[in-house]
């Protein structure tokens, strides 16, 4: 669906935020994870069409998305912090912008607005930060575009809203299982179970691309207090020592989120990526 050719950005000369970044996102749930300025943001705006990269491309289908044309841009939608509605309410939002999204469902976005406690006819600018945020969401979804980004949706949310919001994302690829929705965020713990992949930026370069059922095929993510030779992440928590393996059974343990980031922006990336290669 969305194939990255060799994206390279820069804002400045002397600021390379994507360097040769490739990648393919499919059909499901994404997960995108990077640390602060590693270039998620960039991406996802690259992948919009909204920068337009040094080299390289971004494929959907087999057109640029960077050429804005009709197609790409009734399937493509991307929401960020900075997106704000320019319109006083949803219900004006539906009027004016939603008839441009052919897949666009108005009983979703009542739906998912009700989980939420709101309404389509309160003006937004008179909401919380929290309250905005969660209309977005909202009306995001109920676009149904076939490739949906959504960078740091949690943000502003409280604990039960971001518990509506993990319901909501799968209601929503239940509906179109062919939909693409990539999740940038360091909110994973609601939404462990939703993600078919996940794609990890470090230093504007891709360490991770690939499916979870790759992953825990390769890896082993194990309890135990004595350090594994091969071990290529390390950690204590309140549960106990931790660690990433490579997985020399036939037994698949549950991908621990917080330990693959750590291995794969530390100093066994380069044997992680081997691993998965």
């Amino acid at each position: 669906m969305l194939n990255l050719k060799d994206i390279t950005f820069s804002y400045r000369k002397d600021q390379t935020v994507l360097k040769g970044v490739s990648a393919d996102f499919g059909e499901g749930m994404h997960l995108l994870l990077g640390p602060n300025s590693a270039g998620k943001s960039t991406l996802l705006r690259v992948i919009a069409g909204l920068l337009i990269p040094q080299q390289g491309e971004c494929l959907y289908g087999k057109e640029a998305t960077v050429y804005h044309s009709p197609h790409t841009i009734k399937d493509i939608f991307l929401l960020n912090d900075e997106c704000v509605f320019p319109l006083d309410t949803v219900n004006d939002m539906v009027r004016a912008h939603a008839p441009f999204y052919p897949n666009f469902s108005k009983e979703f976005l009542d739906e998912a607005l009700h989980s939420f406690e709101l309404n389509a006819g309160q003006r937004i600018r008179n909401l919380s930060l929290g309250n905005q945020r969660k209309t977005y969401l909202a009306y995001a979804l109920a676009l149904g575009t076939k490739v949906l980004m959504l960078d740091e949706p949690a943000n502003a949310l409280d604990m039960n809203s971001k518990k509506i919001m993990t319901h909501l994302l799968g209601k929503a690829l239940d509906a179109d299982p062919e939909r693409c929705i990539i999740v940038a965020t360091h909110t994973v713990q609601e939404m462990r179970n939703l993600f078919d992949t996940v794609t990890i930026l470090n230093r504007g370069s891709v360490v991770i691309n690939d499916t979870i059922s790759k992953i825990t095929e390769r890896l082993a993510f194990v309890s135990d207090y004595t350090r594994h030779p091969q071990a290529l992440c390390y950690d204590t928590t309140i549960g106990g020592p931790t660690q990433i393996i490579p997985n020399e059974s036939a037994m698949e343990t549950p991908v621990d989120f917080s330990l693959l980031f750590a291995a794969a922006t530390g100093e066994n990336s380069d044997k992680l990526k081997s691993l998965l290669s």
